[in-house]
């Protein structure tokens, strides 16, 4: 074979993988990434944080009586234990959006037992937050249950 016919075959066999990597990449792009990045409807997720917990207490801080020698009006948990709940719920998620719960509950310890039968650990001391939102499973963007799709929010 002269060499003019090889160079002209391995020219060929070039442009031809690199079509084929083009399309791979094009359908990589187009297709599974964003498909990748939404998020799930279907999960739970618990975080817990332990160790002292300093509370603002607005009641002390608003007279300003019994401040602390740093010069603030806390109340102060020893052992605390903070959980921090994530529940999404499928059947009210859509394609676009995720339906979930947050809470976030303070408790003077771990001991779970709930003696009085009140559906709360006996170790209950508050909540921060316990609510519902959506969420955007492109963007991130999250809103409060109730509000408009238009009144999304970046969420921290």
């Amino acid at each position: 074979m002269p060499e003019t016919g090889q160079s002209e075959w391995n020219a060929q066999a070039l442009v031809a993988a690199g079509a084929v990597l083009l399309l791979l990449t094009a359908l990589w792009l187009g297709v599974y990434a964003p498909g990748q990045k939404k998020l799930s409807d279907d999960f739970e997720t618990t975080y817990e944080y332990g160790g002292e917990l300093k509370v603002l207490d607005i009641p002390q801080f608003q007279t300003m009586q019994d401040a602390d020698n740093d010069g603030c009006s806390c109340t102060v948990y020893s052992n605390a234990i903070a959980r921090h709940v994530l529940v999404a719920e499928s059947g009210q998620s859509s394609d676009d959006e995720t339906f979930f719960n947050e809470n976030f509950s303070v408790f003077a310890n771990d001991k779970t037992v709930d003696q009085d039968k009140d559906g709360l650990s006996d170790s209950y001391l508050f909540t921060l937050k316990d609510g519902n939102s959506w969420l955007d499973r492109v963007t991130y963007e999250s809103r409060g249950e109730g509000s408009e799709a238009d009144d999304y929010g970046y969420s921290t």
